[in-house]
């Protein structure tokens, strides 16, 4: 049996992983707490297991998938309000790509969905038409740290790879289902099953995988061509490759030990990287959107035919290359100083605006610190006068394994770090504490 909702008193923000998610999440929950409401944010697995434990608030999830919304329903039991913005649609273009995923009862365990833009609300509110004042335009935290507000906070890192790496072509990879920390394919398919992504009995979902672990190894295919040319051809740049944290890096390891020019790198985010780079080349994934809110030149590989291609937004908005001898010849030319790839980019900025809201003008985490400031004071909230105490049955650590410690893992310089950029950037939250209060947990509060 649900409790009933009591006057909600804190803010809660899972976070799956390190660098950017953190740093989203981080910035909603200092806007939070300068308006009074005491925000707990980190570790996704070990706050969810607190959920039970904690005082009533509301719950900030990154996924409409059936794992992540049965932890909803886990949350909305204990009294805690419930909010979605869903990670993994910010790199979708199709109607269809933007709401499948979506669980059928997800509207009626969350209180809200923040969409990306008017296309994600669109498509949304197209599949769930009841659901019309549930979805709410605000754009993604994550784009926020990119525009030149914030993305100024990465000046020194990008200054500090660059001297230490020279002029370099970033690669960044996601190959996440071929070449998985998790296993073979068949493990990365029954991980899709899992979080409700596929039903193992639908033709078409059975096929949506086949068809995006073709996507990867075409792309990938093509990738190692265009490696093998420009080590041996690119004499100019280094060549920097990123591989994305849920793949196994072993196989680019042994790249790059055998190769001349490329060096695979995993610290940090990847926004001083695009910044100190003179060109970025993915595999078709929001690096593109990244790249171009960033003002980097970007180059999209999309090799073969594949309807993955057309479901991902990185290619509406980057030049793209369909072969390696294509992709090769334009990477040369770019870096030649020819500035191939930056042709078009006030086109592409236009086709941008449809995906995604907030590019400029007020910031996401503004417009949802907002909402969540509102949701609050309906309910009767009032600031604490004191300092905010975790529950006795608080549990401040668990065993996780090293892949998920691995995706998340957060020290209180990271966090102080986090702050003190914000801080700077906007010159405000001087009066924000924070604390930490388990593995990679931490509470921020008005001081």
């Amino acid at each position: 049996m649900s409790k009933q909702q009591s006057t909600p008193r804190m803010l809660y923000l899972p976070i799956e992983l390190s660098s950017r998610e953190f740093l989203s999440k981080l910035l909603i929950g200092l806007q939070a707490a300068e308006a009074g409401i005491p925000t707990v944010l980190g570790q996704m697995w070990l706050l969810n297991k607190n959920l039970p434990h904690l005082d009533p608030g509301f719950v900030m999830f990154k996924s409409v998938q059936r794992l992540h919304v049965q932890s909803m329903r886990t949350a909305k039991s204990h009294g805690h309000g419930v909010g979605v913005i869903n990670e993994e649609a910010l790199a979708y273009a199709e109607d269809l790509q933007l709401s499948i995923d979506v669980q059928p009862d997800l509207f009626g365990t969350a209180n809200v969905l923040f969409a990306h833009g008017p296309k994600h609300h669109q498509a949304l509110v197209d599949r769930f038409p009841m659901a019309e004042n549930q979805v709410v335009v605000t754009g993604n935290p994550r784009t926020d740290l990119l525009r030149p507000e914030l993305a100024k906070l990465h000046q020194v890192e990008a200054e500090r790879i660059k001297q230490k790496y020279g002029s370099f072509l970033l690669i960044n990879t996601n190959f996440g289902n071929i070449n998985s920390i998790w296993g073979g394919i068949e493990k990365s398919f029954q991980i899709w099953v899992n979080v409700g992504v596929l039903d193992p009995n639908k033709d078409y979902d059975v096929q949506r995988f086949k068809d995006i672990c073709s996507f990867e190894n075409n792309n990938k295919n093509e990738l190692m061509k265009i490696l093998s040319v420009l080590d041996s051809k690119l004499s100019t740049h280094k060549i920097i490759i990123r591989p994305h944290q849920v793949e196994k890096p072993e196989p680019w390891e042994d790249l790059q030990a055998k190769a001349r020019n490329i060096k695979v790198v995993h610290e940090g985010s990847a926004i001083p990287w695009m910044l100190a780079s003179d060109l970025v080349l993915h595999t078709v994934c929001t690096t593109g959107m990244e790249a171009l809110l960033l003002g980097a030149p970007a180059l999209s590989l999309k090799a073969g035919v594949n309807p993955w291609h057309q479901r991902f937004v990185s290619n509406f908005i980057n030049p793209t290359a369909d072969t390696a001898e294509q992709a090769v010849t334009m990477i040369l030319k770019h870096l030649s100083g020819e500035q191939l790839l930056q042709a078009g980019r006030d086109q592409y900025w236009e086709t941008m605006k449809t995906y995604l809201s907030a590019t400029e003008g007020t910031l996401a985490s503004e417009a949802i610190a907002k909402w969540l400031g509102e949701w609050f004071t309906a309910r009767g909230f009032t600031p604490p006068t004191g300092p905010v105490e975790m529950p006795a049955t608080f549990i401040p650590d668990m065993d996780r394994s090293d892949v998920l410690r691995k995706k998340m893992s957060t020290t209180l310089d990271d966090f102080n770090a986090g702050v003190d950029g914000f801080r700077r950037a906007f010159d405000r939250f001087e009066n924000i504490q924070g604390r930490q209060i388990g593995d990679s947990l931490f509470l921020l509060e008005r001081g």
